[in-house]
């Protein structure tokens, strides 16, 4: 028998679900989906709206999920590839379906020496590409089709 709290799964639990698939509860809507304009499951609707309000970016920069998929992207990273060029054009290619520009690489770079020095480590650490990937996830190339 189950109860009617909180849901116990979702998108963080390592089943690897879309949002096409996560179970609609009227009392605990996702606040990420609702960020994104999740339709309102109360009633049908013709057209989806569509918004560009701070709350997204925010939400794509702190929520867990965004945090916990840039993670698993940079282990995926670093174990596929030795050079950090590579890597970084790897990212962008899987993000955005190109290869950066020269001055995405020469931004990235730098962004991966400034981290370095931050963290007081070698440029392959693993904090170091979890933080590029999530910052790639934050990339207007990626969070907007042209």
């Amino acid at each position: 028998m189950e109860g009617r709290g909180r849901p116990e799964s979702g998108p963080l639990d390592g089943n690897g679900r879309r949002s096409i698939y996560i179970q609609v509860r009227r009392n605990f809507l996702s606040p990420m989906m609702l960020a994104f304009d999740m339709p309102s499951p109360f009633n049908t609707m013709g057209r989806r709206s569509k918004s560009l309000v701070p709350s997204q970016s925010l939400i794509m920069m702190n929520h867990p999920l965004v945090q916990q998929q840039a993670q698993r992207w940079a282990e995926k990273l670093v174990a596929e590839e030795a050079d950090a060029n590579r890597r970084i054009q790897q990212a962008v290619r899987t993000a955005t379906g190109r290869y950066p520009t020269e001055q995405q690489r020469e931004a990235i770079w730098q962004f991966i020496q400034q981290q370095a020095a931050a963290y007081e480590c070698e440029e392959n650490d693993l904090r170091i590409w979890s933080d590029v990937c999530h910052m790639v996830l934050n990339m207007k190339d990626f969070m907007f089709l042209n």
